[in-house]
């Protein structure tokens, strides 16, 4: 199955095998449905779970074994909800933690871990005073990485978070100059190297043996022709996909290197070309 979340259309479930879609719209009638029809962010967990992050509609979760959605949206008299509703990103930590960042609060956790007793009514603490965030940043992006730590991409920055000693840390990397990086993505591509998405790819060797420091070397730095990398995906055969403002980029990682090896535009002189 794969999970596409839309602008205007809610969501839509591609069966890869059957060669159908499936929209799930947003009903105001239906409070057992999706609470808005702008998708921000998209979360499967290891429980067969997705979490959605809207805009203006908070958090809605989908158990693909029930066909009802479960809604977490603010609420002003209750300090334990979800701060914001319009939901930036979302992550379901190894341990059972939900991260949540939001346009006008950087990041709340649930208080508990996610399980059958607590999922109706999950409760949050907000650690934006803790959260070393500027003014006018936003939060775009959270990952998990094999050791445990929580890394956080930002329209600015990259924090890292230790949960060894429940500590945030605000990351620079050394030779990079970008005013607005605006970080998409954070993928951990086997047991040495992580790749950061923004408007260049960055590769960083070994982060946790530099983890005690606050600038961070780089291994190397791919730009593409493109302005912003909006996603990217690493498949199955090793594959990178980018998605960018100019297209799809196929790119292939070998010895801590990105080489990107196909561009598909939408230019339709090209014989695999995309729609728009």
């Amino acid at each position: 199955m794969i999970w596409i979340g839309t602008k205007d259309h809610g969501l839509y479930k591609y069966n890869a095998e059957e060669g159908t879609y499936s929209n799930y719209a947003y009903d105001p009638k239906n409070k057992l449905g999706l609470s808005s029809s702008y998708i921000n962010a998209l979360f499967h967990d290891d429980y067969n779970v997705l979490w959605i992050g809207t805009a203006q509609g908070g958090i809605n979760k989908l158990d693909f074994t029930q066909k009802q959605f479960i809604n977490y949206t603010n609420n002003p008299y209750d300090s334990s909800s979800i701060g914001d509703n319009l939901v930036t990103a979302m992550l379901e930590d190894s341990k059972g933690n939900l991260w949540v960042s939001c346009y006008n609060m950087p990041l709340f956790k649930s208080t508990e871990k996610v399980n059958k007793s607590t999922v109706k009514n999950i409760k949050f603490l907000n650690l934006s005073n803790r959260f070393p965030l500027t003014k006018l940043d936003v939060v775009r992006c959270i990952f998990e990485d094999k050791k445990g730590l929580i890394w956080f991409g930002t329209d600015l920055s990259i924090v890292v978070y230790n949960p060894t000693n429940d500590s945030f840390k605000k990351i620079h990397f050394d030779g990079l100059v970008d005013a607005v990086p605006m970080y998409r993505k954070i993928l951990q591509l086997d047991d040495h190297y992580l790749l950061f998405a923004s408007n260049k790819i960055v590769i960083v060797e070994n982060p946790w043996e530099q983890n005690t420091q606050a600038r961070i070397k780089i291994k190397s730095i791919v730009k593409l022709d493109a302005d912003k990398i909006q996603t990217v995906i690493y498949d199955k055969t090793k594959t990178l996909w980018f998605g960018t403002n100019n297209g799809l980029f196929k790119g292939r990682f070998n010895d801590g290197k990105i080489s990107i090896v196909d561009h598909i535009t939408d230019n339709k002189k090209d014989k695999i070309h995309l729609s728009s």
